[in-house]
This record gives C-alpha cells, structure tokens and sequence, in this order.
C-alpha cells in the first residue's frame, strides 16, 4: 500500500498499491485484494471501534513507485552518455 484516500464523510476509501511484477501479477494482486475487499473491511471494523463507520474500499495501482524507476533509469542513461561523451 502507497497511499489511502478517503471521502470526506468516510464512507468510501481508495488504496492505492504497487506491486512489482509483470502485468499479470499486479492484474491478480488486485483482483485478490479487490475480492477480499470485504473481509479487510470487517477485520478493520473490529480494529477501529471508534469509528462511526468503516469505508468502503477500492483498490487501484499505483504507478508512482514505476515511474519514478523509469525516471531513475532515464538519469542513469543521461549521466552515462555524458561521460561517454567526454573522452571525444
């Protein structure tokens, strides 16, 4: 899990995870986790009693952790094309 976004009046709740793998693992991570969906739901309301009510959960990918190793891969490509450069 990266993140969790929850509607103002608490009745719905977005979790956003990253899974590393290929795009079959993370389609059946999510749908794992979207059809647990449920029971993390019950097993929060008898963690957090003192909440008036328990959201409703989705579940996304998030692509921020992706991005940022393409990024990073991105730079490293740059800075060793400038050092390759250099010896001309």
């Amino acid at each position: 899990m990266t993140a969790v976004k929850v509607s103002p009046d608490l009745r719905h709740g977005r979790v956003f995870v990253t899974v590393l793998g290929d795009l079959a693992q993370r389609k059946k991570a999510l749908e794992g986790l979207r059809s647990a969906a449920t029971f993390i739901r019950r097993s929060l309301s008898k963690r957090l009693h003192h909440m008036k009510r328990i959201p409703e959960l989705s579940f996304d990918y998030d692509e921020t952790v992706e991005k940022g190793i393409r990024i990073e891969e991105l730079l490293d490509q740059i800075k060793h094309e400038g050092n390759s450069g250099s010896d001309v």
